[in-house]
């Protein structure tokens, strides 16, 4: 898959999208947010998260101190690693959540085919193994 046709399917070609991204790997976060960001991207960068109840989620800072309240239902799109900071949730777990707030434009991103495989099943739009994805955006 090439980038272009990546940003097509998550339909982040136009400038102004809310972006959820998490991701445990910190440098990675902050690369993979930056380049987000500088595609004119509104994006949100958390390093786990510790609660999830409805479309009302408890993130865990890139600090890993402070806690980020979100609404899963007021993003556009997002891109998530299966496995994060917190002992309940996962990208399986996170990608149904955010389906059923409404966000249907996921990435899944792991190093892991069968994590790959299951955000997939609970209805990530696309997934690819994290180091494919790092080279496609020439991180």
């Amino acid at each position: 898959m090439l980038l272009a046709e990546l940003t097509r399917c998550l339909e982040l070609t136009e400038p102004g999208q809310r972006v959820l991204v998490i991701e445990d790997n910190l440098p990675w976060l902050y690369r993979l947010s930056d380049f987000w960001r500088e595609a004119g991207h509104e994006v949100v960068a958390l390093a786990g998260i510790r609660h999830v109840e409805g479309s009302a989620a408890v993130g865990m800072a890139p600090d890993l101190v402070s806690i980020v309240p979100v609404d899963l239902g007021s993003f556009d799109a997002a891109f998530l690693d299966y496995y994060f900071f917190g002992e309940r949730h996962n990208g399986g777990t996170l990608t149904r959540a955010l389906r059923a707030a409404g966000c249907e434009r996921i990435l899944g991103m792991s190093s892991d085919a069968q994590a790959n495989a299951t955000m997939a099943a609970l209805g990530a739009t696309a997934t690819m193994r994290k180091s494919d994805f790092m080279r496609l955006l020439g991180l």
